[in-house]
């Protein structure tokens, strides 16, 4: 029997993203993985598991490390950040693996950027820029761009 275990600020989650208590069996292979909690100002760079404890509204861009294997769930808030987009511009550039997931059993959370200046085909904006060698898995959850400029990409 596998359970789902809270520990001090974390927490246990099958990897299947199955969080509920009781037994697995059959549903996950029975690997663990420790989920931090993330803190409403920001979103990690470097490798780990995290959940969301509330919604994050982004001030800057973030850029997620090279060798970094990243696994966020949204946990149903949402991350949102507006942009003036004078330069080409992503809410997060991955160079490295980023997995986002939500395991709340609404669905409902998201990732949003809005681009708050229409620099027409001058610049561009998008939600996640996936570099040369970087990988972006999408398990569930919603990833969009709300628009304001001519060139925006989720």
């Amino acid at each position: 029997m596998k359970q789902f275990v809270v520990i001090g600020l974390g927490r246990f989650g099958c990897i299947c993203g199955n969080n509920e208590k009781g037994d697995h069996f059959g549903k996950c292979d029975g690997t663990q993985r420790f989920w931090g909690p993330l803190t409403t100002t920001t979103l990690p760079t470097t490798t780990g598991n995290w959940y969301l404890t509330g919604n994050v509204t982004l001030t800057t861009e973030k850029t997620i490390d090279t060798s970094a294997d990243i696994n966020i769930d949204l946990n149903g808030k949402t991350v949102t950040m507006n942009v003036a987009a004078e330069k080409t511009s992503a809410l997060i550039t991955n160079n490295g693996t980023l997995t986002i997931k939500d395991r709340n059993s609404a669905k409902n959370g998201k990732i949003t950027l809005t681009a708050t200046n229409n620099r027409g085909w001058s610049a561009y904006s998008s939600v996640i820029s996936n570099t040369v060698g970087g990988k972006l898995i999408v398990e569930n959850g919603t990833i969009e761009h709300l628009g304001g400029t001519d060139m925006a990409y989720a």
